[in-house]
Order: C-alpha cells, then structure tokens, then sequence
C-alpha cells in the first residue's frame, strides 16, 4: 500500500520537489535494530505495525541523532505471514512455463524493442514465447503472422 495525497502518490510528489505533509497516524514500533553504520549511512531493522511509514521513521531516527536524514533504500522483510529469510531470487527462466524460442537475429535488437519479422523467429506458428540470453529475457507473441512484444527486457537473476 503506498501513501496517496489527493489520489496522487506521496513519495512520486516529493521525488517531483512538491513539499509533502503526510497524515499523523498511530503505530507502535516492536523494535529496532541498528545493524551497521558508515558515515553518513546507518543501516537499520524495524519492526513496526501495519500502516507505520517507514521513511517517517528513518528521518525520526536522523532527528534523535541529531542531524537531518532521509531514506536511500527500503527493504521489506516480513509483511504479515510473509517471512523473507535469504530465499534466492526466483529466475523468470524457471518460474515462465512456457515454450522457448530462438531469433536468428542480434539480440540487441530485441533488448532495444526493434521491430522483428516473423522469419527470423524459429517457428512461425502462432502463440505465446519465450526468448532469452544470458542477461535479458522477453515475451513475445506471433499472431496473425506479427510478431510483438508482451514483456521485455526483463532481468535475469
């Protein structure tokens, strides 16, 4: 859930230089855990309650140790009954069940989203496809003798 200022998300408003004033709420903080610090970075664990803005808290935390902050990254741990615990990054390779295919042109062509013929795929036949090296992945589609993209230049773990 993001935080919305008249329908228009609070942290795209900031990035934009719009001063943002969010709502006060209530929540509890669980606990805290300073893990490692190198100046002018503090790295830190959070247990909070639900609806708790965490960039709030980091600039509380920069307050209380007297100086200004703000958040350069946020990860999430835990979010209700979703534990994270060094789980490895699923592959979109392993995760896609879907056919394969090969391009007989550059690669780069298809990172860069450049209009493909259908002849230089390695089936003509209609349906959706899956085609990747060893960086990018992409989804492509062949209907009614067209091939487009549905998704694109998608990492690779």
């Amino acid at each position: 859930m993001c935080k919305k200022i008249d329908g228009k998300r609070a942290y795209d408003l900031a990035r934009s230089g719009e001063e943002v004033k969010l709502n006060s709420i209530h929540s509890t903080i669980y606990e805290t855990k300073f893990i490692h610090y190198c100046h002018p970075y503090l790295t830190f664990e959070a247990t909070v309650s639900e609806g708790t803005y965490i960039r709030s808290l980091g600039e509380i935390i920069a307050h209380k140790l007297g100086t200004d902050g703000a958040l350069t990254a946020l990860e999430r741990l835990r979010e209700g009954s979703f534990h994270y615990n060094n789980e490895n990054p699923i592959s979109p390779l392993d995760a896609l069940k879907m056919q394969r295919i090969c391009f007989s042109g550059k690669m780069a062509d298809i990172w860069l989203g450049k209009k493909i013929s259908l002849e230089m795929m390695s089936t003509q036949d209609e349906g959706i496809y899956l085609l990747h090296d060893e960086i990018f992945a992409a989804i492509i589609e062949i209907k009614d003798e067209k091939v487009s993209y549905l998704l694109n230049k998608v990492p690779l773990c």
